[in-house]
């Protein structure tokens, strides 16, 4: 399986990129000029490659010989729902690309008739048998053609402001002329009864017109003779998806083998044998929902955050090294003052930390509408299983009254019942390089399933941990109490505060079969003040990130905190590791204190 990632090279002064605007382009090119000495040269170009990522965006890259029309330009009838800024056309001939303009052109389309009036329209030059409203003489003509008029407009002042439910509009009225020898009948469709085609089956379709849009590609031809020319275009656009998904089979002696599949949505085109670059990661394009004026078709929404420079592939390369110090990032910008979402399906979240990394599928055949899954990559990786245990942490006594009712009964519920998690640590130690990316990963040993997780992104070498489920045949108790109280535990600025301390104790009984290596930690609010047992104690910000992603009840986001609180107080973060052979058990111990008034 080929790997790279995507290289933002600069561009040279040869391949440099005139997209002109429609008004622009009609200075070049007057306006249909292309489109009226030949029509039937409008086409669209292959993808050749595309590179997407896991929200649905894609950098597309399309081209192919297109053959010039009588004026020298290039006509294309599919317009790409491009990303401001993203759309790139590029002359791989000898004439640059002189200006890309986009207009509306009206055409017709054979469309299939589903109804009397569509059998008339479809048929206008045969003769027809037919009889007006009730008179019963049957008549027969030629119809001549039809005239089909719009329905007035105006409406009566008291209509439009009556409070009575508007009426539906009304339809337009369709008028045949029959021709009876030298007399021309004008009668309204809906009077014609018993309608008879002579002279065989009638026509079943019928051109009906509509307005389609024509991108018109103008070269700079100089004295040389317009010639079929290499031409190629390059966008970001919505419409290609990929999910990755992971299966994780334990091994003998401390390994796993990992397998990397993708599933491929498309919704965006037509893949014919195309290279697809299945990105892990999503860089920051700081116009994402904003559409290029030369599509004007929708807003896309917004990529995700980090990235880091490729080396290999077109799609990857459309933008220049520039683009590497000017993108935005979203702690830096906010759409409409509103933090952009961030969840996408689920986990699109931790995706935005991941550094961009991509897989390469070649010769890909995937139409439009339809959805495949195809097998990426495969290796073994050391892994070990261990037993973790979360105990939260719950507010101080001080804050009791003040804390909601509900969210004290879910504290308690949590501490009254901790159960250890049964962990599998992966390390990617892997000879490719490769990532892991933030995927479901179903788990399994000796060919059963034991569990579905969720694979975060690490880097090569680093390590992530796999939730399997609840261990419990770990069994736990644990308990909180006040050890101490000085009412002149320290003065702040004149102000005395005092020193409450409180003391916690934990027992762990392995009631496995095997040895249990366990990792605790232990949360709480306050200063921490001593660890028993070789564990480590840590001080930590009540907001930092570690501390409040290890604990499942977040009460003190929305706390209304004393003003002094986080001067003097913070948070703790007690950690053991324990080695329990089977039937042993063992007690843990830890200290904190915090200051109130």
């Amino acid at each position: 399986m080929h790997t790279h990632v995507i290289d933002f090279a600069r561009p040279s002064a040869r391949s440099a990129l005139l997209v002109a605007s429609g008004i622009l382009g009609a200075l070049f090119l007057p306006a249909g000029t292309a489109l009226a000495d030949d029509v039937a040269a409008a086409r669209s170009l292959p993808i050749r490659e595309v590179t997407s990522f896991k929200d649905g965006h894609a950098i597309v890259l399309r081209s192919g010989s297109l053959a010039p029309t009588k004026s020298g330009a290039f006509i294309l009838d599919e317009i790409p729902r491009a990303t401001m800024g993203t759309f790139w056309v590029k002359s791989d001939g000898a004439a640059p690309v002189r200006s890309v303009r986009v207009e509306a052109l009206e055409t017709s389309a054979p469309t299939a008739a589903t109804s009397i009036e569509d059998l008339l329209r479809a048929n206008v030059g045969r003769t027809i048998r037919f009889r007006i409203g009730n008179d019963e003489m049957a008549r027969t003509a030629t119809l001549t053609r039809l005239i089909e008029s719009a329905p007035p407009r105006a409406e009566e002042p008291a209509a439009r402001w009556s409070s009575r439910a508007a009426l539906p509009p009304a339809s337009p009225t369709l008028t045949a002329l029959l021709a009876e020898g030298d007399d021309v009948l004008a009668v309204p469709t809906s009077s014609l009864q018993d309608i008879t085609f002579l002279g065989g089956a009638p026509s079943l379709t019928f051109p009906a017109p509509r307005d389609e849009e024509r991108m018109t590609i103008a070269l700079d031809w100089g004295t040389a003779a317009p010639a079929p020319t290499p031409i190629s275009i390059m966008y970001l656009e919505r419409g290609l998806r990929w999910i990755p998904s992971y299966r994780v089979t334990m091994l003998e002696g401390n390994k796993a083998h990992v397998e990397l599949q993708g599933t491929l949505i498309n919704e965006l085109a037509d893949l014919d044998g195309a290279i697809v670059h299945l990105a892990i990661g999503a860089p920051s394009f700081a116009f994402s929902q904003t559409p290029d004026p030369m599509a004007l078709r929708e807003s896309l929404n917004e990529l995700g955050l980090f990235f880091r420079r490729a080396t290999d592939g077109n799609t990857g390369a459309m933008f220049g090294n520039a683009i590497m110090g000017q993108t935005t990032r979203m702690g830096e910008r906010r759409v409409g003052g509103v933090e952009p979402d961030a969840t996408i399906e689920g986990f699109a979240a931790s995706e935005r930390t991941e550094d961009l990394f991509v897989f390469t599928l070649r010769d890909v055949h995937l139409p439009k509408g339809a959805r495949m899954v195809v097998p990426i990559t495969a290796y073994d990786v050391p892994a070990e299983t261990l037993y973790r245990l979360d105990l939260p942490a719950s507010p101080p006594t001080s804050t009791l009254a003040s804390v909601d009712p509900n969210v004290l009964r879910s504290i308690a519920e949590a501490q009254a019942r901790p159960i250890a998690r049964t962990i599998l640590r992966l390390t990617n130690d892997n000879d490719r390089g490769f990532p892991l990316t933030t995927a479901p990963a179903l788990v399994l040993k000796d060919g059963r399933t034991l569990a579905q997780g969720l694979m975060t992104y690490a880097s090569p070498g680093a390590r992530v941990d796999l939730d399997i489920g609840a261990a419990l045949d770990i069994a736990v108790r644990t308990s909180e109490e006040e050890t101490g109280r000085d009412p002149n535990g320290v003065t702040w600025q004149s102000d005395r505060f005092a020193r409450i301390d409180i003391g916690f104790k934990a027992t762990l009984r392995n009631h496995k079969t095997h040895a249990a290596h366990i990792e605790v930690r232990k949360l709480a609010l306050g200063l921490p003040t001593s660890v028993g047992q070789g564990g480590e104690s840590t001080a930590l910000n009540v907001y930092a990130a570690d501390f409040v992603a290890t604990d499942g009840v977040r009460w003190w986001e929305n706390f209304n905190w004393p003003f002094y609180w986080h001067r003097l107080n913070g948070a703790a973060r007690f950690t053991w590791r324990v080695d329990l052979e089977p039937g042993a058990s063992t007690e843990l111990d830890a200290a904190w204190h915090y200051f109130w008034r």
